[in-house]
């Protein structure tokens, strides 16, 4: 069986050949490590990197946020820095820090945007359209930090702990435009019927959650319910990573 039907099996509890798994070679890898070493490791790995090419140099290409030097504003307007290159910047400067700028705050095109980065539509359904006709897993989603990283990055970690505490209503309202922002999104993806809507959002720290089981309830878990809905009531595999200690 190839890897797209091996995985459905694997998610599904139905006797897959063999464990799948993945091993990502972080960007900034390539300038800080032997590139002749990195290629000498995948080459001797072909389960983990059954596509790789040998090349005479890598030259990897950063994320937009994973820019030393550049800061990039993303559609929300949070302005994002890095210090190394192809390692992903944080947030230093949110632009809800102060609620006096919420009345004219809106939120991004969902048809030119994910949220994080431009976002090409038909590019999108093309690629789609390739790994269907290759037989090839078929992964849709949200980027990394969809809802309360989200919430962190536009208004700082300090103040929407505050304003979860606080119960401060014009939290309820952002968050309300950014499930909305992140609904339109997925209900795109699943009109070209992926295998799999990803959710990715870190959620724990090295011991314990970053917020508390009752804010999280309150705050984050409706938002939850209401972006996987559409794709659970489709029967899409759900995907969803929290990392850390939660």
């Amino acid at each position: 069986m190839n890897f797209r039907e091996n995985f459905l099996r694997t998610i599904r509890f139905e006797n897959p050949e063999y464990i799948p798994m993945r091993f990502h070679i972080n960007a900034s890898c390539w300038h800080h490590y032997d590139q002749e070493t990195l290629q000498d490791l995948m080459e001797e790995h072909p389960f983990l990197f059954p596509d790789f090419e040998r090349r005479e140099r890598v030259v990897p290409e950063y994320a937009l946020h994973s820019r030393r030097d550049e800061p990039y504003t993303d559609p929300w307007g949070c302005v994002w820095e890095t210090s190394d290159d192809g390692i992903t910047g944080i947030v230093h400067y949110h632009p809800l820090a102060d609620w006096d700028s919420f009345p004219g705050y809106k939120k991004p095109d969902p048809v030119v945007s994910n949220g994080q980065t431009p976002l090409n539509w038909d590019d999108v359904k093309a690629d789609v359209l390739e790994k269907k006709r290759k037989g090839e897993l078929v992964n849709g989603g949200i980027p990394h930090g969809h809802t309360f990283l989200r919430l962190q990055d536009i208004r700082g970690y300090e103040n929407l702990i505050f304003d979860m505490t606080d119960n401060e209503p014009r939290l309820d309202k952002l968050i309300d435009m950014i499930a909305e922002f992140n609904y339109e999104q997925i209900i795109r993806w699943l009109e070209l019927e992926p295998d799999v809507m990803r959710y990715p959002e870190d959620l724990g720290m090295q011991v314990g959650p970053m917020i508390s089981p009752e804010h999280f309830r309150r705050y984050i878990k409706p938002v939850y319910e209401q972006i996987m809905k559409p794709a659970r009531d489709v029967g899409c595999i759900v995907h969803m990573h929290s990392d850390g200690d939660i």
